[in-house]
């Protein structure tokens, strides 16, 4: 049985995701005040192909775009996530906090709190897109 990754928005921005060229099919609102100041949150599948799986799945190769306040003129950024199932068993859920300009991958095998050598995490540095790549992703799948 495959994990799944449970995506973070800890901006104050609505996200829109794009995995693998694909749109992750929900926007993802930004933190408010009223919401207590808690991250929202979407679950996306993972997908046991070693490299990218050319899906809105995580496999091991992955090209995640975020696109802060879609449709409102905001930046959007592209990070390559490597989640190899060595140190990420594929049966294993993920966590990924999404930030301005980094990810962070956190990964807890024991189900409960993160401790000790029984975790692990990657933060990733985004990289702002071009204005070609920008108009590239208007014709996601």
């Amino acid at each position: 049985m495959s994990g799944n990754v449970y995506v973070f928005n800890t901006t104050n921005q609505t996200l829109q995701l794009v995995l693998n060229d694909t749109v992750v099919s929900s926007q993802l609102a930004g933190v408010t005040q009223s919401g207590g100041y808690a991250p929202t949150t979407t679950t996306i599948a993972r997908n046991p192909s070693s490299g990218n799986p050319e899906t809105n799945q995580f496999g091991g190769q992955n090209s995640l775009v975020v696109s802060y306040d879609p449709g409102g003129g905001g930046t959007s950024q592209t990070f390559t996530i490597n989640i190899p199932t060595a140190t990420y068993p594929i049966s294993s859920d993920l966590q990924l906090y999404i930030f301005y300009g980094s990810v962070v991958l956190e990964y807890n095998n024991t189900g409960s709190t993160i401790s000790g050598t029984q975790s692990a995490a990657a933060v990733v540095s985004g990289r702002t897109l071009s204005p070609k790549e920008a108009a590239q992703l208007k014709n996601a799948k």
